[in-house]
């Protein structure tokens, strides 16, 4: 036998124009989805308007004023500017998609995403918004300083900055999985968490109907595998392209069976795209007509540098949060502490872990209006759970940013969600961008003189009740979460 020599090393290039392609297309989405609901909700007539957020800003004295909230609205924050702000955010994830300045275009979008996300206040702070603003920070420096992605002379892909991709990959699922257990929450070491999830989880899909239908081992191996998944696989990352691949695989199977049962705007799409920077090019199938492998050349003495700036920032504050979440460490010197602290404040670095504790009942509110204070009618949001007979819906990447608030609004008290009184009031003005967020308005031709807000008790429907009925779900009331409410006498404000 004779041997063919060392195996050729892997390359890179084709994974990293992937992740960067991927990135813009998430931002897309990102942009659209938001911008769509943009006046309802931090518009000048929105639910919580953005120019109040940024009138306090400049209270504050000096400079301080953009430390705790860096954003270009700070500038100008009426609805012209905040819809220049998306709409630039979809240009910019247009040139990136189309391979065009793919650095500047990536670092503009993340600027314009992170200063949407200050005045987007309770509406732009789910954890997919961190998580895209801190693999949108990498993908920055990841990307090839070039005019075109696919150029025929190539820049060779930072193994510097795959390390931190597959650093982030790393902690996003691997503290999912540590959460839960670290929560102490039964339902995870007892493997009934997913039992409770398919129909309790913000904005199930009709799939989890009929899952929740399956026997109660499905669920809880579904659980035993989940836990496999986030806990066992991370570790594979650092072990080699076989056990990489494997990892991958696992974290590709998980997002798409969360995907098939719920909707959770862009996450699952932008965790997909973040495992693509663990899988080298020869994994990929290659465009036809069969190309040669095109000339690489080093990055620019500039990229680099910053590179390695960027590599010691990410890895200073990453790792405190990391020793700080697995309780390794408890308290840093406050030097760390101000540098993590500005870290997350720019979302560069940030933590993750959905659903530490599961919940095992759904609460769900419904907004009703009286024109008389004695008949009332219910307002039917889009797409969370309202009328009994109406199928639960795929959001498909689409985030309903109002819809998922009342779904934690409905966990709390009133006290906890205050935005909801903003939300009753623009009902009584009859304030149409708000209106907009809704499927139905029962109220087309004026507004209504009172509302308020009854809390229910949600479950899925059983076999008997789905096959006699048609009903997806049933419920039980509970009782006021917010009393009849009316205008004061000036139309300002409301009462109860």
């Amino acid at each position: 036998m004779f041997s063919e020599g060392p195996a050729p090393a892997a390359r890179w290039e084709r994974s990293r124009d992937f992740f960067v392609r991927g990135l813009g297309l998430v931002y897309l989405v990102a942009f659209l989805s938001f911008g769509a609901q943009l006046p309802g909700l931090i518009g000048a007539q929105g639910i919580l308007p953005a120019a109040a957020l940024v009138e306090e800003l400049h209270r504050l004295p000096g400079s301080c004023a953009l430390w705790p909230a860096p954003t270009l609205a700070y500038f100008d924050a009426r609805d012209g500017a905040l819809e220049s702000l998306w709409m630039g955010g979809v240009g910019c994830a247009l040139l990136v998609l189309a391979g065009f300045l793919p650095a500047p275009a990536l670092a503009v979008a993340w600027i314009l995403y992170r200063s949407l996300a200050t005045v987007g206040q309770a509406f732009l702070g789910f954890q997919w918004d961190t998580l895209l603003l801190e693999a949108g920070f990498l993908g920055i420096f990841y990307a090839p300083w070039t005019l075109w992605l696919g150029g025929t002379r190539k820049t060779q892909a930072s193994r510097t900055m795959r390390l931190l991709c597959w650093w982030l990959v790393f902690r996003l699922f691997f503290f999912s999985g540590f959460v839960k257990l670290a929560s102490g929450d039964e339902s995870w070491w007892d493997l009934t968490a997913l039992s409770y999830h398919w129909w309790t989880q913000p904005l199930p899909a009709w799939t989890a109907w009929y899952v929740a239908k399956l026997p109660d081992f499905t669920s809880r191996f579904a659980v035993a595998v989940t836990l496999v998944i986030e806990l066992g696989l991370p570790f594979l990352i650092w072990l080699g392209r076989i056990p990489r691949l494997v990892a991958t695989a696992g974290f590709v199977l998980l997002q798409l069976l969360i995907a098939a049962t719920g909707s959770y705007g862009f996450f699952n799409l932008l965790t997909l795209v973040l495992c693509t920077t663990l899988v080298d090019d020869a994994r990929w199938p290659r465009p036809l007509p069969r190309q040669t492998t095109p000339a690489l050349r080093p990055a620019p003495v500039p990229q680099r540098v910053a590179i390695a700036l960027v590599a010691a920032f990410v890895l200073a504050t990453s790792a405190p949060l990391v020793l700080a979440q697995s309780g390794t460490v408890r308290s840093f010197p406050r030097p760390v502490e101000d540098l993590v602290d500005g870290a997350m404040r720019m979302d560069t670095v940030h933590t993750y872990g959905l659903f530490a504790r599961m919940t095992t009942t759904r609460p769900e509110i419904v907004i009703e209006g009286s024109r008389d204070g004695q008949t009332w009618e219910s307002y039917v949001f889009r797409w969370k759970p309202g009328p009994l007979d109406r199928r639960p819906a795929f959001t498909g990447p689409h985030m309903p940013r109002l819809d998922w608030q009342m779904w934690f609004a409905a966990l709390g008290t009133p006290e906890r969600s205050p935005w909801v009184w903003s939300l009753l009031r623009h009902l009584l003005l009859g304030t149409k961008p708000v209106l907009a967020l809704f499927e139905t308005n029962p109220f087309p031709d004026a507004p209504p003189v009172a509302v308020r807000a009854i809390l229910y008790q949600y479950r899925f429907s059983s076999l008997e009740e789905h096959a006699a009925t048609g009903v997806w779900w049933t419920r039980t009331p509970v009782g006021e979460f917010i009393p009849e409410t009316r205008l004061t006498a000036n139309g300002g404000e409301i009462r109860p």
